[in-house]
């Protein structure tokens, strides 16, 4: 049931990168309320409706949604743009094969950068656990932690990505479009760097703060307030790295942010491999905060660099400005 989402999640990321990349962030966010809306009506109405639907099939209702939800999304996007798309269809001229050329180069290391990290999650999700029972927990235990870590615990730390996530989708494109003003690179970085900054610390500290609350009424898990307290910390290092993220694509340092988001990858990894068994949870979360505060390390210092060099050399393969000539 998740297949038919695929062509639509892939036409849908073309729109949107589109309208990022014109500024335009209207289209976007009218979609997602959208896709969010219909994806929950769907999947509430379908399991209300067919109470006797076998456990198969109930697990295939949220993938069902989720097409219907995408899909309607995209055709608001398409509406949205349907002026546009057919000026653009108007112009003269046939697609450029350079150009195909390096939009796919730029990609290429934002595609290895996800499907790393996939492989890093997966490969974490299986060590966790192993090294949970060398702790002495039984397996059901050690599965149950790892629920609790992955399923309780980081979707909080996440939370607040929905407004970090937001600010990298604006700064990347406002970086590449001022590319060769580098007080305008400086004036956007320590704009938006010290906002994300400040949004991700008030969240973790609410996240801290409220840790006994959440663990005893929400998920009824005492043990999980001290996990939050503890990996509270990984929310604005995740929060600020997201936004270098989007700022190194805008640049199109995209192969500098793959190394850095393979070093944190593999420095969570061993971390995780040595410190679960003495001290389980709270390894994992040291494990976590280490390797992401090693990938935003590494990302500030060529984000800084980048900015103080000369602009003409920042982006040396990268897409040619919209009011630049050929």
């Amino acid at each position: 049931m998740y297949l038919p989402c695929l062509p639509i999640l892939g036409i849908a990321a073309a729109d949107n990168g589109y309208c990022y990349g014109c500024g335009d962030t209207t289209p976007p966010s009218v979609a997602e309320l959208v896709e969010q809306f219909a994806r929950f009506s769907v999947c509430v109405a379908l399991l209300l409706s067919v109470p006797g639907m076998t456990a198969a099939w109930a697990a295939a209702v949220p993938p069902f949604a989720t097409f219907v939800g995408e899909l309607m999304a995209a055709l608001v996007v398409a509406y949205m743009l349907r002026r546009r798309i057919s000026a653009v269809r108007a112009l003269p001229g046939r697609v450029s094969a350079t150009l195909t050329k390096r939009i796919w180069k730029l990609a290429a290391p934002m595609t290895w950068m996800r499907v790393s990290g996939t492989l890093m999650r997966t490969a974490n999700a299986v060590i966790i656990p192993l090294r949970l029972r060398v702790s002495g927990l039984s397996a059901q235990e050690a599965t149950a932690r790892l629920g609790m870590f992955s399923g309780m615990a980081m979707p909080l730390v996440m939370l607040p990505s929905v407004v970090t996530g937001a600010l990298a989708m604006v700064a990347g494109p406002a970086l590449a479009r001022h590319e060769r003003d580098s007080r305008a690179l400086r004036r956007i970085l320590f704009r938006v760097l010290p906002a994300a900054l400040i949004v991700s610390s008030l969240a973790a500290a609410a996240l801290a703060l409220s840790a006994p609350w959440i663990a005893h009424r929400l998920y009824r898990q005492p043990d999980l307030a001290m996990l939050l307290v503890e990996i509270a910390p990984l929310v604005p290092v995740m929060g600020v790295q997201q936004v270098c993220g989007g700022m190194l694509a805008g640049l199109g340092l995209q192969r500098s942010a793959l190394a850095s988001s393979l070093a944190g990858a593999l420095i969570t990894l061993a971390l995780n491999f040595l410190l679960v068994p003495d001290l389980r949870l709270t390894g994992s979360a040291i494990a976590h905060i280490a390797g992401m505060g090693a990938t935003l390390a590494l990302n500030l210092r060529v984000l800084l660099r980048a900015v103080r060099r000369d602009p003409l050399a920042i982006r040396p393969g990268a897409l040619p400005h919209p009011n630049q000539s050929a």
